[in-house]
């Protein structure tokens, strides 16, 4: 009578080709001929047998348990059984916490554990986000693939992701930088001035979508030098333009938000000419006959005209 002889029991990898070999199955009968049957005898699925007639055969599993496989050898008379026990262990999961990012300071920004998985088949994954560094909370909780946070500083936020199959965790980090949105300058729209005049600029229309405080600087680029008052470094400072230049006065405007400088924006208070006063003197009386001078030697000129 043959012996079958199944191998040795073992522990093997899931989503991998575990071998089934009958190579030590024997016939103490001299010349007899085994054939081999392999089939499976338990487990928690369906792992169908590669090559059943061969003294080697093989399967491949996808789901994690205990098997059984059963071999029959014949040696055309007789018949001989074993069998053989394949354990087939966990696969940790794959934690993915997505790609790094690089945010403007304020954004709300949605983590992602999207692209996380399990190679077990039937294996649910928990979700559980970490803050390593930058002090952000999550919303609606820690505990769900897509969290959501308010990047409310200028900083570089850590999360590690763990994701559990109900027996391993497996992590991933990821980095989030929360960059500064440089504020944007205003000075103002153009604006005609009389020679003489007093020009207030003004930089109210300026902003930060940060909500950060800003700092500013003025600086003449064009026309006869003006001292700005209260200095340069006001918000709303005021010039008196000269009363013999006719032409531009121009100002840069910049704005600082603790972190970045803006663009510059640029004003033009254009100096126009001022009429001339005539004055032909006071009302006199005489007395007829008599000559009369008349005299404009009174009037002026504000920009020193001719």
């Amino acid at each position: 009578k043959p012996v079958a002889d199944a191998g040795l029991d073992t522990s093997r990898p899931n989503n991998d080709t575990t071998p089934l070999v009958g190579l030590a199955s024997a016939d103490s009968d001299a010349g007899d001929t085994l054939s081999y049957v392999w089939s499976q005898a338990g487990g928690p699925a369906t792992a169908s047998v590669v090559n059943p007639s061969s003294s080697t055969a093989a399967a491949f599993f996808t789901v994690k348990g205990v098997y059984y496989y059963q071999l029959i050898v014949n040696d055309g008379i007789d018949t001989g059984v074993d069998s053989v026990q394949i354990t087939i262990l966990n696969t940790p999961p794959n934690a993915n916490a997505g790609p790094d990012l690089n945010v403007s300071h304020k954004d709300t920004v949605t983590l992602n554990a999207a692209s996380s998985y399990d190679p077990d088949t039937g294996d649910a994954l928990t979700y559980n986000w970490v803050p390593i560094s930058g002090g952000a909370s999550l919303v609606p909780n820690t505990t769900v693939p897509n969290p959501q946070f308010a990047a409310n500083n200028i900083d570089t936020y850590v999360f590690r992701l763990d994701v559990n199959d109900g027996l391993i965790t497996s992590s991933d980090t990821v980095i989030v930088v929360s960059l500064n949105v440089p504020p944007v300058a205003n000075a103002g729209p153009d604006t005609t001035i009389a020679a003489g005049s007093t020009v207030n600029l003004n930089a109210s229309a300026s902003f930060d979508s940060g909500g950060q405080s800003l700092t500013y600087l003025w600086v003449q680029v064009a026309g006869p030098v003006r001292t700005l008052t209260p200095g340069p470094a006001s918000s709303n400072p005021w010039f008196v333009s000269d009363t013999s230049f006719i032409g531009g006065y121009v100002f840069t405007l910049f704005v600082n938000d603790g972190f970045d400088t803006s663009a510059p924006d640029t004003i033009t208070a254009t100096a126009g000419n001022v009429r001339p006063v005539a004055a032909a003197g006071p009302d006199s009386t005489i007395v007829h006959p008599d000559t009369v001078t008349l005299s404009g030697a009174a009037s002026s000129d504000l920009n020193g005209d001719t």
